[in-house]
């Protein structure tokens, strides 16, 4: 008879079948993150620098090639209207008006350099080297006479630089952001992989050799699969096949001698190791086993093996599609402001005009993400359809001329997005980690979305922004909506398969206390505020790569935003409000940094008090408090703007509101104490 195989390090002993064997841990859960997250952020960075490197040595190069031409393009430009200058000044002096008694020389060559782009500075000079007017100290550049009655007198030229410093700064900036957003898209995509492909793999693999040391070698590896630990669980089923056939020998050993047994005794004493084997190892069944009669049946109150989650991998590709679209969906809010009020209204005041086609926006999301919990949003064609929807909306802005036109269009995209957004979230969330989530969510809508708004703005203008914004939406709509259907079902990692949630789940489940959805909302109203309203109007009125950097800013602060007390998140909203009053009434006055720069603090400390105060946990009353805080936020813009309140006014309403919140909830932590 063949022998069974030797116990070894996964194989427990048969004479010792109650004792427990432990198998090694694969991976802890701090180190399966590192194991994901470190190579997509090794590919992230080697991206981003290879993509900027390359950008910026691509522009040394072609700055090199055309710098020449520049500069005698401008050269040539500076001296002719240098010359156009001196005859002015020369008509003076044929009338008889000497230059120092002319009034106003300094103001009017000042206007002449700030009116053409090839002149930096001009300076009069007369017969003794006197500077008569100049625009600014220790003028260098080519030097014109002016002709006509004596003394001589000359004017000097200054060009300006061929390269004009703010546009090449710009430039430089935009490589640099495109680099980022390369080297982030490349690191998703590595994460992506590794925690929907091999992730997955290694923690089948973990399963199974954690159940083989226990004796369970059900496990078995997914058909068709590949890749090294795949393969690594094929060979552990190989290894398990000799098993079976180890136990496939006993048995028919065991039929042998059940066959010549006429007296039962050879019986009772197989018995005890077939009741042993069928107790200890639980191997896969297979059809033409036709000997499990033999075996005594295991108890009734054997535990079973768990049946692995199967839809954590649906949940993490639903997570990654939902910010997909979330990003695309927020490029958008760069631009909406500013396109609003270039299109004019008949019956909005100009105060309102930006803010009424983003509350309808933001109504409409509301409106379609109701629609889209319900049943219809199980439909991966409706999901595609209301994507598609959205992307539709965001195209046709290219070829919009009136403000109620992009109005009504926005209500479509807003329709749209909310449906989609609702449906996705609600195919992962059973199964998705609550941080993790928050964290990819508001990476997609608070710094990526509004980046590539920016980038594609400054690329290609705002119109033909929205056009590839909502070609890009309708492509992807297909590949986006197709949620993996095991995913809704998949109970939450830790939670016990069949039982009821807890009381502190439901309560998470259902909202927040008064107070802190109060604090949320305080934080979250002026966020809003800025990212669709100041910043798109102030520093990204033209400057679409500016309002797009510092919306990225605040969306990159509320991220790494540490904890922080109540009363914390409303002193960084009164300081966001003091700087953002310093920034626009005295910045320009003491001569601050420059306009792109300056909101920026301002920025910083609204995403700080934005991603303290956002609930850890959602649920409809998390949601709520900030979608209501959004409305809020642009309310109180509209009604800012309205009556010329000073810049900061709102913001500071908010920060006593969410003092008067903390205050709030100080009895509340102290009866908890």
């Amino acid at each position: 008879m063949q022998s069974l195989p030797r116990p070894g390090r996964f194989a427990p002993a048969l004479s010792a079948p109650g004792r427990p064997v432990s198998a090694p841990a694969l991976l802890s859960g701090r180190e399966a993150r590192a194991r994901v997250w470190t190579p997509a952020l090794l590919v992230a960075l080697a991206l981003t620098l290879a993509v900027g490197l390359a950008g910026q040595l691509m522009l040394r190069a072609g700055l090199g090639y055309s710098v020449p031409a520049l500069a005698e393009s401008t050269r040539a430009g500076a001296a002719a209207v240098g010359h156009a200058v001196a005859g002015q000044f020369a008509r003076a002096r044929a009338l008889g008006i000497p230059l120092e008694r002319l009034p106003d020389a300094e103001a009017y060559l000042a206007r002449i350099a700030a009116e053409a782009p090839q002149v930096r500075a001009l300076a009069l000079i007369d017969a003794q080297g006197r500077t008569l007017a100049a625009t600014a100290p220790d003028i260098e550049g080519e030097a014109i006479p002016i002709r006509g009655a004596e003394p001589p007198a000359t004017l000097v030229v200054a060009a300006a630089s061929p390269l004009f410093d703010d546009a090449m700064l710009r430039l430089r900036v935009a490589l640099w952001l495109a680099a980022l957003l390369a080297g982030a898209a490349g690191g998703a995509i590595t994460a992506g992989f590794l925690g929907l492909a091999q992730e997955p793999a290694r923690r089948r693999l973990r399963r199974a050799v954690e159940r083989a040391a226990e004796g369970d070698f059900a496990e078995t590896p997914p058909p068709g699969a590949r890749g090294r630990f795949a393969a690594a669980a094929e060979a552990l089923a190989r290894q398990v096949e000799r098993v079976q056939a180890a136990r496939t020998a006993l048995l028919e050993a065991a039929a042998t001698i059940r066959a010549i047994d006429f007296d039962g005794s050879l019986g009772r004493r197989i018995d005890p190791v077939l009741a042993r084997v069928q107790a200890r190892w639980t191997l896969p069944e297979r059809e033409d086993d036709d000997l499990g009669d033999l075996v005594r049946p295991p108890a009734a109150g054997a535990a079973s093996a768990a049946p692995a989650p199967a839809g954590a991998a649906g949940a993490d590709a639903a997570a990654w599609r939902l910010a997909a679209a979330l990003a695309i969906w927020a490029g958008a809010a760069p631009l909406v402001a500013n396109f609003a009020v270039d299109r004019g209204a008949l019956w909005a005041t100009p105060a309102w005009q930006p803010v009424v086609p983003l509350l309808v926006e933001l109504a409409a999301l509301a409106l379609g993400a109701l629609v889209g919990r319900g049943a219809p949003g199980r439909s991966a064609t409706l999901r595609a359809l209301a994507l598609a929807l959205a992307g539709a909306c965001l195209a046709a802005t290219y070829w919009c001329r009136t403000w109620e036109l992009f109005v009504a269009l926005r209500l479509g995209a807003g329709l749209g997005a909310g449906f989609a957004g609702a449906a996705l979230a609600g195919a992962f969330a059973p199964a998705a980690s609550p941080r993790a989530l928050r964290a990819l969510l508001v990476f997609a809508a608070l710094v990526a979305g509004p980046l590539i708004g920016g980038l594609a703005g400054e690329a290609v203008g705002r119109r033909a922004a929205f056009l590839a914004l909502g070609v890009l939406a309708l492509l992807a709509a297909p590949l986006l909506a197709a949620a993996g259907p095991g995913a809704r079902a998949g109970p939450r990692a830790g939670t016990r398969a069949g039982a009821a949630p807890s009381a502190a789940a439901r309560a998470a489940a259902r909202g927040l206390s008064a107070a802190p959805a109060l604090l949320a909302a305080c934080a979250a109203a002026p966020a809003a505020a800025a990212e669709l309203t100041w910043l798109p109007l102030g520093p990204g009125y033209d400057d679409y790569l500016a309002g797009g950097g510092l919306a990225a800013g605040l969306g990159l602060a509320a991220l790494l935003a540490p904890r922080m007390p109540p009363a914390g998140v409303a002193l960084a909203l009164g300081l966001a409000a003091a700087a953002r009053f310093a920034a626009e009434d005295w910045g320009p006055a003491l001569g601050g940094p420059p306009p792109a720069l300056a909101p920026l603090p301002a920025c910083l400390l609204l995403g700080l008090a934005l991603g303290a105060a956002a609930p850890a946990r959602g649920g409809r009353g998390a949601l709520l408090a900030l979608a209501g805080g959004a409305a809020a936020g642009l309310l109180a813009e509209g009604l800012a703007r309205q009556l010329s309140a000073p810049p900061g006014a709102a913001t500071a309403a908010f920060a006593a509101a969410a003092l008067v919140a903390a205050l709030a909830m100080r009895p509340a932590d102290r009866g908890r104490g």
